[in-house]
């Protein structure tokens, strides 16, 4: 860009253009000091190496421009302006998302002819209106975008950024009509249209959950032939997309329908232990939601699929049990025939937690503490008494009935070596 610039510009001495650039930016604009030094030199540099008729020396400008043009995108103090306030969103944000162009383009086009002016801004807006009531969407995009850059922090701005992601919405660009709407909530967060923009963003993400489940798209192979889908990872972005929607109004009428999808969406994935974790923030930020009885059956399903065997922790079997029991309580009419699975599961928990508990009686007499065993086992026959586990710990007390409190040699590798002294 920088470079098809210049070349347009034969007829004018690239040094003159750095001068008014200086100028302009002295005049609007705030500029660190840094910059005022590198636009002297720039300007000293085109002067030597872009003189009239050599096309070589021309190349050569381009390219020293665009080394500036890297170099300014690495530096961290603020090109235009001083930073926004904590937590608000500049100007220089918005026409980044909007625009997607170079910190010295936006410095070129803010400094000369692009800036704040309501009565542009409002012209564009009825521009874009015009062209997006006759359903020519793709017309009303660039209206749109300078009527938010040119009167920002307004109704005005609010209704382009609005109706910018529509126009996205309805030409089937998803993945362009996201950040857009992430743009408008970020900059008016109590803004009139946060319900529509929910509604959108939740299709698009069951759009693109849908288009995972039929085709299993890959997430590592980018697309580039679907203009509905993203580039990577539909069914990741549409989970992120669930996610935006409570972040953004979590008191919406959509935000409990957000953290289910969230949560179904991991579970069907087999991520167990995440689809856990939004069940539960499901259960209690949103007790009063149509979904309570179908996340108390599933985050009993999550959990036990977590549950990895006797071996290994046992907090998901606790957590299932009790969550059974309130399920049952809580919903004994709504849960229906899920009802009777959620017995079945309670029985499973059962002996697991019996064979749990048996496991760990092996493990102590497996060291020779026999004491600890028998106690254990007992432990399975006290609270698990009708279970397979119970079967077996009721044999192993008859089998070890005669044992010792400990093994009489536990470190018997250990003396071995030196048994030729005994006897002697």
């Amino acid at each position: 860009m920088i470079l098809d610039f210049f070349a347009e510009q034969t007829n004018h001495h690239p040094r003159q253009h750095v001068a008014e650039l200086n100028a302009l930016l002295g005049k609007h604009v705030r500029i660190h000091s840094d910059y005022r030094q590198l636009l002297d030199a720039l300007g000293s540099q085109t002067r030597t190496f872009c003189m009239p008729g050599r096309t070589q020396n021309l190349i050569n400008c381009g390219c020293l421009l665009l080394l500036v043009s890297s170099l300014t995108l690495g530096c961290q103090s603020a090109f235009l302006r001083s930073p926004s306030p904590s937590g608000e969103t500049s100007e220089q944000e918005i026409q980044d998302a909007l625009e997607g162009t170079s910190s010295w383009q936006r410095a070129y086009r803010n400094a000369t002819n692009q800036l704040p002016n309501q009565e542009v801004a409002r012209e564009a807006l009825e521009e874009g209106n015009a062209y997006f009531e006759a359903k020519e969407y793709n017309k009303a995009i660039s209206p749109y975008k300078t009527a938010a850059l040119r009167w920002p922090n307004s109704g005005i701005e609010e209704d382009a950024l609005f109706k910018l992601g529509e126009c996205y919405f309805f030409t089937d660009r998803y993945s362009k009509a996201i950040p857009q709407y992430n743009i408008l909530l970020k900059r008016y967060e109590n803004s009139r249209y946060l319900d529509q923009v929910g509604q959108r963003l939740f299709l698009i993400g069951q759009y693109w959950e849908k288009s995972d489940k039929k085709h299993n798209h890959w997430s590592l192979v980018p697309n580039f032939l679907d203009k509905t889908r993203p580039l990577f990872d539909t069914r990741g972005e549409s989970v992120r997309t669930y996610e935006a929607i409570r972040l953004h109004d979590p008191t919406g009428p959509l935000a409990d329908d957000s953290v289910m999808a969230t949560a179904t969406s991991y579970y069907e994935q087999g991520r167990y232990r995440d689809a856990a974790f939004y069940y539960e923030q499901l259960r209690k930020d949103y007790p009063r939601s149509e979904h309570q009885p179908k996340a108390h059956e599933l985050a009993v399903a999550s959990q036990l699929s977590s549950y990895q065997g006797p071996y290994y922790d046992g907090k998901d079997l606790s957590s299932a049990k009790k969550l059974i029991q309130s399920s049952i309580t809580q919903f004994p009419v709504e849960l229906g025939d899920s009802k009777q699975g959620l017995l079945q599961d309670q029985e499973r928990v059962r002996q697991a937690l019996a064979r749990r508990d048996f496991q760990q009686a092996e493990y102590y007499f497996g060291r020779g503490d026999y004491q600890s065993a028998r106690f254990y086992w007992s432990e399975v026959l006290k609270n698990h008494p009708d279970t397979e586990a119970a079967v077996e710990a009721r044999a192993r007390l008859d089998q070890t009935k005669g044992y010792p409190a400990q093994a009489n040699e536990p470190l018997k590798w250990v003396a071995k070596p030196f048994e030729f002294l005994e006897k002697k």
